[in-house]
C-alpha cells in the first residue's frame, strides 16, 4: 500500500479523470507531490505555486485552493488556472528568479523529472531529480546561473560536495523513496519511462549551469570546475538562456552522458 493511494484513486476515478487529463497536457504547469502532504497536488507555473488540489477522504471530494486559502470547486479548475496564470504574468514576479523558472519550466516539459526542489530531512534541498535515459541512472541536479554570487563565495562548490556526501550516505533511503514517487507519477501520467526499476541512483550529482551567453566566462568557469571539483560531480552542463537546445556534457572518467532539452 502506498501513502498516495487515496489521492491517486480519486484522480483516476470517473469524477475527476477527464478534468485531470485536460489539466496535465498544459506544458506550462508542473505538478508536485510530497510525502508530507500526501493528499495534495501542488500546481506550479513558471516557478510560482499558484494552486493546490486538496483531496479529503471523508466525504471523498476534492477542492481547489489558491495560495490565499480561497477554495473553488473542481468544475472551475480550467478557469481558475487561466486566471492565476494571468495574475502571475501581470505581476512579473517570476522574471525575478530565473533559476526557479528553469527548474519548473524544465520539469513541466520533460516527464523524466521525478522531483523539483525536494527537501530531504530539512538538510539538503535538491533542485532537480531526473531519470536519465542514456546512463540508466537517477541523477540529482544542482542548477545555478553562471553569474550566481555563490560561485565567488565558494558556497556553490560546498553545496556540490554536500550533495555528494548526502547521496553517498543515504543511497538506500533515496532509492526506496524515488521508486515510490515514480510509481505514483506513472499512474497519474506525469512520468514517461517504463523501465525505471532497473535504474540506479547516480552516486554523484550533476552540476547544471544556465545563462551562459558569456563564452569566455563560461570557459574559465569550466576550467575551474574541471581542476577543482570534477571528482565531486558525475556531469557538468552549460546552456544558454531560453533557447531550445540539446546539450550534453560528460565526465571523462566514466563517460556518462546526460541529455537535456530547454525551451
Amino acid at each position: 500500500m502506498c501513502i498516495f493511494d487515496d489521492l491517486v484513486n480519486y484522480i483516476l476515478s470517473d469524477k475527476f479523470i477527464s478534468i485531470w487529463k485536460e489539466l496535465i497536457v498544459d506544458k506550462e504547469l508542473y505538478f508536485k507531490l510530497n510525502k508530507k502532504t500526501k493528499n495534495v497536488v501542488f500546481i506550479y507555473y513558471n516557478g510560482i505555486h499558484i494552486l493546490s488540489l486538496q483531496y479529503y477522504k471523508l466525504p471523498n471530494y476534492m477542492v481547489i485552493k489558491d495560495v490565499y486559502k480561497n477554495e473553488f470547486t473542481i468544475d472551475k479548475l480550467s478557469k481558475i488556472v487561466l486566471e492565476k496564470k494571468k495574475e502571475q504574468d501581470m505581476e512579473n514576479r517570476h522574471f525575478e528568479h530565473w533559476e526557479d523558472i528553469y527548474k519548473y519550466r524544465y520539469s513541466a516539459l520533460d516527464k523524466r523529472v521525478i522531483f523539483t526542489e525536494l527537501l530531504y530531512y530539512y538538510r539538503t534541498r535538491v533542485d532537480l531529480i531526473l531519470a536519465d535515459d542514456i546512463s540508466k541512472k537517477i541523477i540529482f541536479i544542482e542548477l545555478k546561473r553562471l553569474n550566481n554570487p555563490d560561485f565567488g563565495s565558494g558556497k556553490a562548490y560546498r553545496q556540490i560536495i554536500r550533495y555528494n556526501d548526502f547521496l553517498k550516505n543515504n543511497k538506500n533511503d533515496i532509492d526506496e523513496e524515488m521508486n515510490e514517487i515514480i510509481a505514483v507519477r506513472k499512474k497519474l501520467g506525469l512520468f514517461e519511462l517504463n523501465n525505471i526499476n532497473r535504474y540506479e541512483i547516480e552516486s554523484k550529482p550533476v552540476s547544471f549551469i544556465i545563462e551562459c551567453e558569456n563564452i569566455k566566462k563560461m570557459e574559465k568557469h569550466c576550467i575551474d570546475y574541471t581542476n577543482n571539483y570534477l571528482d565531486n560531480i558525475s556531469g557538468l552542463i552549460y546552456t544558454n538562456k531560453m533557447i531550445k537546445i540539446n546539450t550534453t556534457k560528460y565526465n571523462a572518467k566514466n563517460k556518462l552522458y546526460y541529455e537535456f532539452w530547454f525551451i
